[in-house]
């Protein structure tokens, strides 16, 4: 080897020489440098005219991930030259073809340009720096002719691996795809800039390093410009100490060893460091575990545990620590001593050490006894004091045993804690009291005990209970009479404490009333209400029991505990008058206004203690403050706008009072800025440099302000900059680099660039959530351990001009401990919350909306604004989509923007221009109001895209406490202007917006009184979607953020209103501590399927107001629901086995869906899967894992599946790779192939791993796939650059020999180096696949019509699926699921079947087939015609009509016929279908075009409920003319009036130009008139709603003639026809008649006709035809009227 190494050197002298020689000789001719550097194509084989196996040399880098057989070599028609490359992409997902890298020098501009033809969309970028450069936008090419393309670029430092991108797509074979030749790429450097030769180096390091340790070394160049960078490194002694190419020194044994460095360029030049390698240090594992992480540390110590995924507990006499080394086999057993070197880190909060070689790890001794345990309570454990230690717990119970997850356990005094992954057990089961010895662990902050062998539980008897409880209190001596009484004492029992119990009574009673005591933090605890104290005073005792021995304290209960109670005062300050007053608003020239408030009590002031702040600032030093009142009168004038004042104030008894309150200065006028304030480049994990983002957003997104906020866990010395008080201070680099390019781009005025971080605790490290904080000098990162939740809201508190947002609340993120550790010091500093999350399309997914936890933390007292941010890691920033976070500011500048988000003028919109003026009594969104006696509402809104009716706002609600809507309003306009009253029954309201496409809008609320620290967190369901004839569990959670015992809370619980009528249950809870939460439940079964509001009303012992919680549920029709199967049986992957409990995330996908999850612990069977629609069985474990045991499906489950999959049920299937496979039967690909092959799939697992030892995440087989090549069955639509599909430890998925693949699609390729090994060394099952073939992932659809989802891993478990993973998995499965949904069967039923059910039919699931009649609002828009109803069509069929909600997406002309399946119910009393889904609940059947004619009615009958539904025409005269009700009557010889509506935005077709909502202006009170309209029902009664305005018609005044009814008799063989005609002219009027009789087919006779004098009056004209020329019967008589068959003038309506 030291040979080797030598021959390296003098390699390296003589490349040195080289080098050396070539310098001096190229700058002795700098003119021929000049001249080939500016002419030098830098691109190799840019001709393409080299090519080598198929493919031209020099290109198809390794981010090309275009299919190589798509790379096609062209040698006709080229441009030059004999050959050109043809890209034949032709899908319209864009695939890269890349040259192989090349060098870039930084600040050097490069022109590329090249020629293509054919036919296709293209454009270019590169790849740098592990990251792709801005795409240029698409070239459309549709020529046969070659054009020249260019692309210039340029990058700010010198890098050596960049590859030029051609992206390519849509390519069309007709013209030959797309074409490439003769690609040139220059720079536009002047080649006159002479290199900088190195005349000396130096080493600069540490000087020492530790035997097993190593240290860098660097070089310090001269001069520093040089140009010849680079050394070679040798070190003069290796048995001492080793260095590699980048100057790494590794201590091999003590002594001293010279380090040389030699340059690559002048061999001459050398430098030498001496390095003395010291002793290795053992230090105790206590020592070790006090270092930071990323410190090494060796230790030694006794291998105690060791687990399945390869940790080993290691323990010396000071402490124990984790030993990790990725999951490697250590060959360590138990008993052994061993000596570890390694690096600190934690996983899960658990502290590890882990070794970096193998000969980090060695073993000292072996049989070695093990440490005594030591005696512990779960307390002892959950401090963390006792990590990995051998400890002992006794007398504890067992809960229900799962060997793959946790099994509670739980210990005398109530107290439980989980064992993680029990070791199997016999004759010990749930229930039975033990003593275990085992190891203090913790995942993800919750503590755990680790058990190592089953030999370690043993059950124990807990013998007589001899002991009587221990109650330690201290007596209460006095008590105010306006306050209640807290008691509390602790009360403990060697075994269980049964229950606890106050008496009490009033002195001088004998009676005792008892309270029962509530374990509260540790303590038992009660309150006795005020209400039952006396100024006689109160004795009290305590008693408590075991369920055998009993105890009071004091022990002597005919000597109770004595309280005195007094009336000493206790109540705080009252404040009378403040100046200016609330809600003020000033002259804009009042800018000193006087501030001062008055205050007073019976005890006194105590002048010391008053404080006033405004605007969170404290000015009461500057203030002058008596017993009266305090008085502040600013020295510096105060901006316009809005200002806060907060006077606190005590009395001499120290009571507070606190009073806040808000007025404005003059009428600032806000501008709505509309921006961002969530994105990442490539400073952490996005894509793009900050000045990427920076520009893009303002230049591309038009954005007002935009901010970039990194995660600061990826910063550098993210350790050392908490508490620095300037930027400059800072040590990290990327930190200052933020802020110097904020402060670049920022311009006042035009566009306000921020910088912020965010501060990003992720599952392993609390799972708190993520908060972006801005405007501080100093971040934070949750690298620092303890820097938890609770501590940085202290830290942000301690800074109070910073900005916070809390990001993406909810479960995959965070929900921020349910909005807990509220204090108001923080929340005057965390002022936004996201209500919408992500950068895929509104909607959509990658778009996370959360408005549900806006309205949790408001209701828990926080104030907060909303936002809406794309949180950019992909690019595109502001333009990924519309959503947008809208402040409203007088300035654009950054005080102006921060001011905006401290007063919470914001609001979040999913629209990129809607603006929001929202006031209550003339204070803006984000006022607090003080107790009003009313509230004057604004709401004004204005859509400026008045062109597209997709935007038009169509509902207007206020939100108020627990989510009640206090008032709504539909509106059908871009404008709204919206004033109205309340009375102030709830704490805040905020403003919601519906637009027409969908978009939500959601403003900062008004708060109009105190949000007091109790109340309802929320109210909670089991399910929020299940079948009728289900019972879900109702919680709401009752919370106390006070500082005393809540003693009781009701609960009430309401179905679709709060009423007595409505109500469906209650429960009380009671002694809530501080701090603490309770949860009241009651069970509820619906008698019908619907969509219901379920209300939790909470009423608190103590306090005035009541508080609301609310959530909608839907109960659908039994059998109705999606049912999703997860097998859990067979110690399945990621489920029951090896990393249980991960799929939290598909669970919540599933409900987001609305498919119902069931778990199978149970043998497979035939009934088991009887109504299940799809099943998932992730892969069983092949082998003995520790607690984990082998499985299999035997073959009657298989059978099962078969018989499932047979009659049409679909599977996913999930394998991984045959690294440490089991064997036979057992074997991964053998059992799943087993289950493929019975179901007839022609699919196969194969038994390897799939690897990549050039693109990989760390390891060869974790990979981060983008080759999505689903064609057949489109399951990977939605995915686009740079979105990568999380794949570890898998196996290939490829097809069968033999196997057919007509009906098979692959969805997911690797890389072109992703290849294929025997890992497991399998005797069978391997099959070679070629290097860059191997698919992951594929679907088939059986013959049966089941599906057939096989995957080389468990693609969907939650370590591809939640935290801050987003990978494509999710994309994917969701495209899955639908795929995988069966088609809903609903038995299609007339429409008088349906209607005759209502209403018993509410909630009921029906499809009915007809024919449009009222188009849909899709086609109206698409043809500008004002003729549809918002978001409902009509459908009629031959037995009736019907009302369908719930379409606005398809476009439906009158006539089209369809298929609706939709849920029965009632809209204000209008029978009607409502679709769910629109794509697919309504479709469009293959039948022609056919309108439907009215059926003429009597007024009378149109106004029927048996008529509702029908496409009706009346005629009759008007009565009277409601223009309010927009609504005219008419009634004919019925004697009864028919009422004519028309929506305010329905016209006519032809427009007459009478406007919207209008009719013709020329009818009148008494004017005949015919309409035609569906008849329906709204809140005034029935109706005939009408389509067009057009069909309106004004008979008297317009046609002479009026035809009346029409009667049809058949006798024998004859058919007579009397038409009714009223001639209501002064003048007999001659005409013809002429009868058009249609079949019943639909389709016209020929038609007959006669001239007719007709008299003033009534006329009855009689037609006897032959029955024989109507064969196919008449089901319409159409009578025309005209003056001549030659004129063809109309004299009557038809």
């Amino acid at each position: 080897m030291r040979l080797k190494n030598r021959t390296y050197k003098s390699l390296s002298v003589i490349l040195a020489l080289v080098m050396i020689l070539s310098s001096i000789f190229m700058m002795g001719l700098p003119g021929i440098v000049e001249a080939e550097n500016n002419n030098q194509n830098l691109l190799q084989n840019g001709d393409f005219e080299e090519w080598a196996n198929g493919l031209p040399v020099a290109w198809y880098g390794l981010k090309s991930n275009i299919a190589k057989s798509k790379v096609n070599q062209i040698d006709t028609d080229v441009k030059s030259g004999n050959y050109a490359v043809q890209l034949a992409e032709n899908s319209s997902s864009h695939k890269r073809f890349t040259t192989r890298p090349i060098s870039i020098k930084a600040g050097v501009q490069y022109t590329l340009t090249y020629w293509a033809k054919g036919k296709g969309d293209i454009r270019n970028a590169f790849f740098r720096d592990e990251d792709y450069s801005q795409y240029t936008e698409y070239t459309e090419l549709d020529t046969d002719e070659w054009q020249e393309i260019t692309y210039t670029f340029s990058y700010d430092k010198d890098v050596d691996d960049v590859e030029i991108i051609f992206s390519v797509r849509n390519a069309d074979e007709e013209k030959g795809y797309i074409q490439i030749d003769d690609a040139v790429l220059v720079s536009d450097e002047d080649g006159e800039e002479e290199p900088v030769p190195v005349t000396g180096i130096a080493i600069s390091g540490a000087n020492e390093v530790a035997v097993g340790r190593i240290t860098k070394l660097d070089i310090i160049y001269i001069p520093a410009n040089t140009t010849e960078k680079g050394v070679t490194w040798a070190s003069s002694d290796e048995t001492i100490a080793t260095v590699d190419e980048n100057g790494v020194v590794k201590g091999i044994a003590e002594g001293t060893a010279t380090i040389t460095a030699i340059s690559k360029y002048n061999s001459e030049l050398t430098a030498t460091h001496e390095i003395e390698v010291k002793p290795q240090v053992i230090q105790t594992i206590a020592e070790a575990r006090e270092l930071n992480k990323g410190d090494y540390a060796t230790v030694k110590g006794i291998v105690t545990f060791m687990d399945s995924n390869k940790n080993y507990f290691i323990q010396d006499e000071t402490a124990a620590i984790d030993v990790y080394k990725n999951g490697q086999d250590l060959g360590l057993e138990i008993g052994d001593e061993v000596q570890v070197t390694g690096k600190i880190d934690e996983y899960g909060g658990l502290l590890e050490i882990i070794p970096q070689e193998d000969e980090d790890v060695s073993v000292v001794s072996k049989d070695n006894q093990l440490p005594e345990p030591k005696l512990v309570t779960f307390a002892d454990i959950k401090t963390g004091n006792y990590e990995c230690q051998r400890v002992k717990v006794e007398k504890v119970y067992l809960g229900d045993i799962n060997t793959g997850g946790n099994t509670t356990i739980t210990d005398l005094s109530g107290d439980t804690l989980v064992i993680f992954r029990i070791p199997a057990l016999t004759g010990i089961g749930k229930g039975d009291l033990v003593d275990i010895i085992g190891f203090g662990s913790v995942y993800n902050n919750t503590y755990q005990l680790r058990v190592y062998s089953a030999d370690d539980i043993t059950k124990t008897e807990l013998g007589p209970d001899t002991e009587t409880p221990v109650i330690e209190h201290t007596p209460i001596t006095e008590a105010n009479v306006n306050l209640d009484l807290e008691i509390k004492a602790n009360v403990t029992d060697d075994r269980e404490v049964e229950k606890v119990k106050l008496f009490y009574r009033t002195k001088g009673e004998t009676e005792y009333k008892e309270r029962e005591m509530s374990l509260i933090n540790g303590e038992y605890g009660t309150v006795i209400p005020k209400s039952e104290l006396d100024m006689a005073g109160l004795e009290y005792y305590i008693w408590a029991t075991d369920g055998t021995n009993e105890i009071t304290a004091p022990e002597d209960i005919n000597n109770p505990y004595a309280v005195e109670i007094n009336d000493e005062d206790i109540l705080p300050p009252t404040i009378t008058n403040v100046e200016p007053r609330e809600g003020a608003i000033l002259e804009d020239t009042n800018t000193k206004p006087t501030i001062k408030a008055e205050y007073e009590d019976p005890s006194g002031i105590n002048i010391e203690s008053v404080q006033i702040l405004v605007d969170n600032i404290d000015v009461t030093e500057k203030a002058t403050i008596t017993e009266e009142s305090v008085t502040y009168t600013p020295e510096e004038d105060l901006k316009l706008g809005n200002h806060t004042v907060t006077v606190k104030v005590k009395d001499t008894k120290g009571n507070e009072t606190t009073k806040t309150w808000s007025f404005t200065i003059g009428e600032l006028d806000y501008k709505f800025r509309f921006g961002q304030l969530h994105s990442h480049t490539n400073v952490s994990d996005g894509t793009g440099t900050p000045d990427d983002a920076y520009t893009w957003a303002r230049d591309k997104g038009k954005a007002d302000f935009f901010a970039v906020t990194d995660h600061s866990n990826w910063f550098d010395a993210e350790l050392d900059n908490e508490n620095i008080t300037d930027i400059s201070e800072s040590t990290s680099e990327k930190w200052k680099l933020l802020h110097n390019r904020a402060d670049h781009y920022y311009e006042p005025g035009k566009y306000v660039s921020l910088a912020g971080y965010e501060m990003t605790w992720s599952g392993s490290t609390g799972g708190w959530g993520h908060i972006n904080t801005f405007n501080t000098p100093w971040f934070a990162s949750r690298n620092n351990k303890a820097m938890d939740l609770p501590a940085y809201y202290n830290k942000i508190a301690q800074w109070p001009e910073s900005i916070n947002q809390l990001n993406h609340p909810g479960k995959t993120f965070g929900d921020f401990a349910d909005f807990g550790f509220y204090s108001e010091e923080t929340d005057n500093v965390v002022q936004l919350i996201e209500v919408g999350n992500g950068e895929g399309p509104i909607r959509g997914s990658g778009y996370f909306p959360s408005y549900e936890y806006y309205t949790r933390a408001l209701d828990k007292g926080w104030h907060l604004a909303p936002s809406n941010n794309q949180d950019n890691h992909k690019g595109n920033w502001i333009t990924s989509n519309e959503a947008r976070t809208v402040i409203l500011s007088d300035e654009l500048t950054r005080d102006s923007i921060y001011d905006g988000i401290r007063d919470m003028r914001v609001y979040a919109t999913e629209n990129r221009n809607l603006e929001i003026m929202y006031k209550i009594n003339g204070q803006l969104m984000g006022s607090r109001l003080s107790s009003p006696d009313k509230l004057n509402v604004s709401i004004n809104l204005n859509e400026p895209d008045t062109n597209d009716p997709e935007q038009k706002i169509k509902k207007v609600q206020l939100i108020s406490n627990g989510g009640i809507v206090s008032a709504s309003k539909e509106f059908d306009d871009y404008n709204v202007d919206w004033n109205f009253e309340l009375e102030p029954m709830y704490d805040y309201y905020y403003v919601r917006v519906v637009q027409a496409n969908g978009d939500i809008s959601v403003t900062s609320p008004i708060w109009v009184g105190e949000v007091l620290p109790v109340g309802l967190s929320g109210l909670d369901v089991s399910s929020d979607y299940f079948e009728l004839g289900d019972t879900i569990d109702l919680m709401a959670t009752v919370y106390n953020n006070g500082s005393s015992i809540l003693s009781s809370a009701k609960v009430e619980f309401y179905v679709g209103s709060i009423s007595s009528e409505n109500k469906i249950g209650e429960d009380t809870v009671t002694n809530i501590g501080q701090g603490g939460t309770a949860k009241a439940s009651i069970k509820w079964t619906p008698d019908k399927a619907g969509e219901y509001n379920i209300y939790a009303v909470a009423t608190i012992a103590g306090i005035e107001k009541t508080f609301t919680a609310s959530k909608r549920v839907e109960t659908v029709p039994e059998g109705s629901a999606v049912k999703v199967m997860v097998d859990y049986a067979h110690s399945n992957h990621y489920v029951s086995g090896d990393y249980a409990n991960m799929i939290e995330s598909l669970k919540e996908m599933l409900k987001n869906k609305k498919m119902i999850m069931v778990e199978n612990h149970n043998t497979i069977t035939d009934s088991v899967l009887e109504d299940i629609d799809i099943l998932i069985i992730t892969s069983p474990q092949p082998r003995d894992k520790g607690e984990v045991k082998r499985s299999k499906l035997n073959d009657e489950e298989i059978q099962a599946v078969r018989n499932f999959t047979d009659r049409g049920g679909s599977l996913i299937l999930t394998s991984r790779a045959n690294y440490g496979d089991g064997t036979g039967d057992y074997q991964n690909s053998i059992q799943g192939n087993a289950v493929l092959d019975a179901i007839g799939s022609n699919v196969i697992f194969n038994s390897d791993q799939v690897v990549d030892y050039e693109k990989n995440g760390g390891q060869q087989y974790r990979l981060y796939l983008e080759n999505y090549v689903s064609e057949k069955y489109n399951l990977t639509s939605g995915l686009g650059e740079g979105d990568e599909y999380s794949f570890y430890s898998g196996c290939s998925v490829l097809l069968k020999d033999g196997g057919n693949d007509e009906n098979v699609d692959f969805l997911v390729k690797g890389h072109s180096t992703t290849k294929n090994e025997n890992a497991g060394n399998t005797p069978t099952g391997f099959i070679p696949i070629e290097e860059g073939n191997v698919h992951v992932l594929a679907a088939e659809i059986l013959p049966s019509g089941g599906k057939v989802i096989a995957s080389g891993s468990t693609f969907f478990s939650d370590f591809e699926m939640s935290g801050d993973n987003r990978y494509s998995n999710i994309q994917i499965t969701s495209n899955i699921l639908d795929w995988l949904k069966p088609e809903r069967q609903v038995e299609v039923k007339t429409i008088k079947e349906v209607r005759d059910g209502m209403p018993d039919n509410f909630g009921q699931e029906f499809a009915i087939e007809g024919r449009i009649t009222a188009m849909s609002e899709a086609y109206a828009k698409e043809h500008n015609i004002p003729n549809a109803f918002f978001e409902v069509i009509y459908v009629q069929d031959e037995t009736g009509g019907m009302t369908v909600f719930g379409v606005s997406q398809t476009k439906l002309p009158l006539g089209t016929k369809v298929r609706i399946i939709g849920t029965a119910g009632e809209y204000e009393g209008d029978y009607q279908l409502q679709i769910k889904n629109e794509a697919e609940d309504l479709i469009i059947l293959d039948d022609p075009i056919e309108e439907v004619e009215p059926i003429e009615m009597s007024t009378a009958d149109s106004m029927k409920k048996e008529n509702e539904g029908w496409l009706v025409k009346v005629q009759g005269k008007v009565t009277r003319i409601d223009t309010e009700d927009n609504s005219l009557y008419i009634k004919d010889e019925s004697g009864e009036e028919a009422r004519v509506y028309v929506n305010g935005y329905i016209g006519g077709n032809p427009d007459y130009g009478y406007g919207l909502g209008k009719w013709d202006p020329k009818i009148k009170v008494g004017d005949i008139v015919s309409a035609v309209g569906l008849a329906s029902t709204d809140p005034k009664g029935p109706r005939l709603r009408v389509r067009n305005t057009s069909e309106i018609v004004r008979l008297s005044g317009y046609y002479p003639l009026i035809t009346g009814k029409v009667d049809k008799t058949e006798v024998d063989d004859k058919l007579t026809i009397k038409v009714n005609v009223d001639n209501t002219t002064e003048n007999a009027v001659g005409g013809v008649i002429i009868l058009k009789l249609i079949d019943d087919n639909g389709r016209p006779y020929k038609v007959v006709y006669r001239d007719e004098k007709l008299n003033v009056g009534e006329n009855v004209i009689e037609f006897i035809l032959d029955s024989e020329n109507y064969p196919k019967g008449v089901r319409d008589i159409k009578v025309y009227i005209w003056d001549s068959l030659d004129n063809m003038k109309p004299l009557a309506d038809i």
